[in-house]
């Protein structure tokens, strides 16, 4: 008899967001990827447990027992042990038994189990007496005082944040440089030079369809379902740590204007200085393909099908410091998901900046701010390789940043849109005539920029007809964005 045991981590988002302390979400982060790791490992080794491990990143754990004391302890008592290392957290389990070896069918049904499992409701833990003095952040009991009352979940997130392991660090590869990365949101963006935070989240894309491949090889599921664990793992932290070198060691005062809060399995959120955010996800897309490519080498069963590597969309909230980070997080996961309904064929980025005091979703985002009449601004996501490009998005804003008065007019067609369409109309004339007049080289490149950036348009020359065009889906918004994003002075 063999037993496959599940545990999935429930509440991850909630745990990590739950403040909007730098050295909170990343202490919370610290203790969720030691769960999967040294503390899973130390659960075992204290219960003298024996098991199979097929995967354990990213708060899921699977593993085979060969007997069923073993997994009626894990099962017992490692809900406890969870909540204990990680208070507020709970754990969703299941266990299948196989008569002879693990197959597909004991997998998909132990997703099924899970599944089931997670609508169960947890009874919370630290509810404590109405008497006990109370965190004012969160409002749960306070166990001890740090500048101010710190509730208990709170407490363990500070203790993992001083792990000398530095496990997101040990991924990047930074961890002779573990002074520069800073806990405080203010040395990662200069309020002076009014920079703007970012908010990266990038996900892979098709895993489904490798689970569907690994099935389906006849192989040992179990063994190949761990081997494809272990190479994703690496390969997002490998193509972070490349993009990370690549793009923010360069841009590095006395901290590094970035911070990682997730990276593990094919997921990925960190935070950085807005001007770096869309190098370094280009970066990141560009690498996790590589990377993926060269961890599937040594699995002859996935590389017929995934032989170019796997790709990912990344979503890019551009926000002001003081914006609450937990709506950042989830705007920047929306704008991921956007992209990848897109496409998930194509690797790709969708990026908002929200400056005002509004929370909500991107969807009624576009409706209130990216929409005037029949135009819409939320034109992409943009791709690594195919149209509309990011590089092409990237080149088109440089040049629109250098001549200034292109990028006012352009900026107050956009306003004008909201207001009356056919003075907007006649404005965008009048730009384009006094503005050839004037920077005819700089409109020359900035029109031929545009041509690379947007489908292809019969009869479309002049910058009216390459701006006005296109109603459904406008670059302008995004335009004007990144060029305001490149007015960043360098040191």
């Amino acid at each position: 008899m063999k037993y496959l045991y599940g545990a999935s981590i429930q509440g991850i988002q909630d745990f990590i967001f739950s403040t909007g302390k730098l050295k909170h979400i990343v202490g919370a982060s610290e203790l969720i990827e030691a769960l999967c790791k040294d503390k899973k490992d130390e659960f075992l080794e204290n219960h003298k447990l024996e098991a199979e491990i097929v995967v354990a990143a990213a708060g899921n754990i699977r593993l085979i027992f060969n007997s069923k004391e073993a997994a009626e302890t894990i099962y017992l008592h490692f809900p406890k042990f969870v909540n204990d290392t990680a208070p507020g957290i709970t754990v969703s389990q299941a266990v299948v038994q196989a008569d002879d070896e693990i197959g597909q069918e004991h997998f998909n049904k132990l997703e099924q189990l899970l599944k089931a499992q997670r609508n169960n409701r947890t009874r919370p833990t630290d509810i404590g007496l109405s008497i006990v003095r109370r965190s004012q952040t969160t409002g749960k009991p306070a166990v001890r005082v740090e500048d101010e009352l710190l509730d208990l979940a709170t407490d363990r997130k500070i203790e993992a944040g001083k792990d000398s392991k530095m496990r997101l660090l040990e991924k990047l590869g930074a961890v002779a440089d573990k002074n520069k990365f800073t806990d405080n949101f203010g040395y990662i963006v200069d309020d002076n030079k009014g920079d703007l935070l970012a908010v990266i989240h990038a996900d892979g894309n098709g895993l489904g369809k490798i689970i569907q491949q690994i099935s389906a090889s006849g192989q040992n599921i179990a063994k190949l379902m761990g081997m494809f664990s272990t190479a994703l793992d690496e390969a997002t932290a490998s193509a972070a740590s490349k993009a990370f070198k690549e793009i923010i060691v360069p841009a590095t005062g006395k901290y590094y204007p970035f911070r990682p809060v997730v990276l593990g399995g094919d997921d990925l959120t960190v935070v950085c200085r807005g001007d770096l955010a869309i190098p370094f996800t280009q970066k990141f897309l560009g690498y996790f393909e590589l990377e993926t490519k060269d961890k599937f080498k040594g699995m002859p069963e996935l590389c017929d099908v995934f032989k170019n590597g796997l790709t990912a969309c990344a979503g890019i909230a551009l926000v002001k410091p003081s914006y609450p980070f937990h709506f950042a997080v989830s705007l920047a996961e929306e704008l991921c998901s956007y992209a990848k309904k897109a496409t998930r064929e194509c690797s790709s980025l969708a990026f908002h900046l929200e400056l005002g005091g509004y929370i909500d979703s991107y969807e009624k985002i576009v409706e209130r701010e990216l929409t005037a009449g029949s135009y819409k601004f939320n034109f992409g996501p943009y791709y690594l390789r195919s149209k509309p490009k990011i590089d092409s998005l990237i080149d088109a804003a440089k040049i629109l940043k250098k001549c200034s008065p292109l990028k006012s007019g352009i900026r107050r067609w956009v306003s004008e849109l909201h207001r009356d369409v056919n003075s907007a109309r006649i404005m965008l004339e009048r730009l384009d005539d006094v503005a050839s007049e004037k920077y005819g080289k700089d409109i020359k490149e900035f029109e031929k920029a545009l041509k690379e950036l947007l489908p292809e348009q019969p009869g479309a020359e002049k910058l009216r007809h390459l701006l006005s065009q296109n109603t459904d889906r406008n670059p302008a918004y995004d335009l004007l964005t990144v060029a305001e994003i490149f007015n960043r002075e360098k040191e």
